[in-house]
């Protein structure tokens, strides 16, 4: 089906997952699914990579595991035909979405629904369209004014500006073409009972303080960050120790260069911008998703490893999500282990504070091809220690 062509829609088929006032909420053992209690215990099947006649053995295969909950990555790229232009199963039966997603409900099974834009999912791109990473309106720029580029196997990519007013545009149609597909499939209609806004917001690893993002529309927003921070031009000529700078004209530092503590502020201030930044896009995402009828379950996002030396801020990220989680790709290591208990015990208690489980979004089982390798006994390790210390 293309999205761009309009088709009657139906409701989805009857199921034990649907009540007349259910709702979803996140509580100490989970996920509360009108009155149901679902353990925060998830497992990735990627439909776009299966044959559609090996969906319903992988998923009964799955749930043999024990897992009640189906992780879906919606990949962007892959179902983007050009611009307002989606196929959703017309063109290729991998793509037909809103099939797996009634497979799941047929079995009995729910849902956590990843749309993106950002999935990564070992796609190149990150499963974005290579219209939209190389059309330079949506492109995150240098101090120099040039693309910031990501050098990830197979291919280096321009990676998106998250100010970018146009890649946001971009990014509200992509989720209005899923919405037309899956809207119908949100509980308690259907089995989807977590939405992810985005994926591991870490400017696409592209986070050093002076990398990104000199876009215009980023300078825009910051420039409208320290008026909303000083107030009066005067506090700002104090703060930046500059005399002639206005909030109209005032530009982010390039590179580290203060020699004392009073020379700071520029560098905090384009530091926390950009945490701001991130936590704003993310908002902006999550109001397209609910425009999309995607909304009316919690809403998720996913911290990647090394998330403390990164411009994401818990604390201002949720705000936005009711649900923040981990990444764990770690090896059987003394000084992993370390790092493992340091992360998860952040997270439980941060989780604890929210009246919410701690749940990894993404708990490595293999490993991305731009990692060192990880064996079977690292995954093992991982699991277990994470577990140990209150996943």
């Amino acid at each position: 089906r293309l999205a761009s062509s309009p088709r009657p829609m139906h409701a989805a088929r009857s199921h034990s997952h649907a009540r007349a006032e259910g709702r979803v909420a996140l509580v100490p053992q989970g996920l509360d699914v009108g009155g149901q209690i679902l353990p925060l215990h998830a497992a990735a099947v990627h439909y776009w990579r299966l044959e559609p006649r090996h969906w319903r053995r992988a998923l009964e295969a799955t749930k043999s595991l024990g897992f009640r909950l189906i992780d879906v990555y919606v990949p962007w790229g892959v179902h983007e035909l050009g611009p307002g232009a989606f196929d959703f199963g017309k063109l290729s039966d991998e793509r037909d979405v809103a099939a797996f997603v009634e497979l799941i409900a047929e079995l009995d099974l729910f849902c956590i629904l990843r749309p993106g834009p950002h999935i990564n999912a070992e796609l190149t791109g990150f499963g974005l369209p290579e219209r939209v990473i190389w059309d330079a309106d949506c492109q995150a720029r240098s101090p120099r004014g040039n693309p910031v580029v990501l050098p990830v196997p197979p291919l280096a990519f321009p990676v998106p500006s998250y100010a970018s007013e146009t890649f946001h545009s971009e990014v509200a149609r992509w989720f209005a073409a899923v919405g037309g597909e899956l809207a119908r499939f949100m509980y308690p209609n259907g089995p989807i009972v977590l939405c992810q806004v985005d994926n591991e917001g870490a400017l696409y690893f592209r986070d050093g303080v002076y990398d990104q993002d000199w876009h215009p529309d980023s300078l825009k927003k910051y420039r409208r960050f320290l008026q909303a921070r000083y107030e009066r031009v005067s506090a700002l000529r104090r703060a930046h120790r500059d005399d002639h700078v206005t909030f109209a004209r005032v530009d982010p530092p390039t590179r580290f260069d203060a020699k004392s503590a009073d020379e700071l502020a520029p560098h905090l201030d384009w530091a926390e911008w950009q945490e701001q930044m991130l936590a704003d896009s993310f908002a902006l995402m999550r109001e397209h998703l609910e425009a999309a009828g995607l909304g009316g379950v919690p809403m998720s996002h996913n911290l990647p490893l090394s998330e403390g030396a990164t411009p994401l801020d818990p604390e201002r990220v949720g705000k936005v999500v009711d649900l923040i989680g981990l990444d764990y790709y770690h090896g059987a290591t003394a000084p992993q282990r370390s790092e493992i208990a340091r992360r998860t015990t952040e997270l439980s208690e941060r989780c604890a504070a929210r009246g919410h489980s701690a749940f990894a979004c993404e708990l490595g089982a293999g490993f991305p091809p731009f990692f060192p390798p990880l064996t079977d006994r690292d995954n093992a390790f991982s699991v277990l220690t994470a577990l140990a210390y209150g996943l």
